[in-house]
């Protein structure tokens, strides 16, 4: 009997166990779902108040500044052993983060105080060593903010959204989406290779002075964003390789390996470096505005 009363003893301090590792494992799993549900989600819609067009200025980024400036004069002053004017500029880091701590409710929980509290203290102490290593918690809190945020409050207020512009096709003499004119210049491009080897010249040279028109057109329609002249992507050294591929494709007899690697500079030294820069803004956009069709 006792034997028996032992092993349920032991069986229910089992499954217990059991399913306490279970729930923490369950809680876990979705505070990392959360965690990766915000990384991916949009910036807080409180956050367009504060950047143009509805504020006449990036005033979130301009106050950034304000708390940045103090923060970096106080470890100035600190290295120059100058305590009392690194207090001064620590009291002003504090009001600019205390400040900006409640402009966001999203990201109130992101500005801890007890960081800079530890930091006051050890400042009045006068320790040099303990004070770095506390301003490094202090910095800790700005990076892991920065890592999570900063990336798509550049996308959503600095980058425009491709989506909005549309080119006239020199082609088709069509106006098409921005997506659907970079379709069309990319089956000019594969047009000219695919031409060239099946041998058919004259498909080749006509694909060709469509891809050329189509990219000027494009190197037009840098200006809906760029209000300089672009230096890249689209330059004359770009402008070289379409002449040299022209030339190439000129001759009676084009080599079709000539014709590929030509395109291939191209596609790497224009398309593919303007789309390292582009991309991963237009597809967080694009990412935000599905999921907010999935929510309607």
């Amino acid at each position: 009997m006792r034997t028996t009363i032992i092993s349920v003893i032991l069986g229910l301090a089992f499954v217990t166990g059991c399913s306490r590792d279970q729930s923490e494992e369950l809680n876990r799993v979705k505070q990392e779902n959360a965690d990766l549900r915000a990384f991916a989600a949009p910036p807080p819609a409180q956050l367009d108040s504060l950047y143009p067009p509805i504020a006449p200025a990036p005033l979130y980024q301009i106050k950034m500044f304000e708390m940045a400036n103090p923060f970096s004069g106080f470890i100035l002053k600190m290295n120059e052993g100058d305590r009392e004017g690194a207090k001064v500029l620590f009291e002003s880091f504090r009001k600019h983060y205390s400040e900006l701590s409640g402009l966001v409710p999203e990201w109130k929980k992101s500005f801890p105080m007890a960081p800079l509290d530890e930091l006051e203290r050890l400042i009045g102490q006068g320790e040099p060593g303990k004070v770095m290593e506390a301003v490094g918690n202090v910095d800790m809190i700005c990076q892991e903010c920065h890592v999570s945020n900063l990336p798509k409050v550049q996308y959503r207020y600095h980058w425009q959204d491709f989506s909005t512009i549309s080119l006239s096709d020199p082609v088709t003499k069509q106006d098409l989406a921005f997506k659907r004119f970079m379709l069309t210049l990319e089956l000019s491009m594969v047009g000219i290779e695919i031409e060239a080897q099946n041998g058919n010249l004259e498909g080749a040279r006509k694909h060709f002075d469509n891809f050329r028109n189509r990219f000027t057109e494009l190197k037009n329609a840098c200006q809906a964003c760029h209000e300089s002249e672009r230096k890249y992507f689209v330059d004359s050294e770009i402008d070289d390789l379409l002449d040299n591929l022209g030339k190439a494709l000129k001759s009676s007899k084009p080599d079709p390996a000539a014709v590929a690697g030509l395109g291939q500079r191209i596609g790497m030294e224009s398309c593919g470096k303007c789309h390292l820069v582009h991309l991963p803004a237009a597809y967080a956009k694009n990412r935000w505005m599905m999921a907010q069709k999935e929510t309607m």
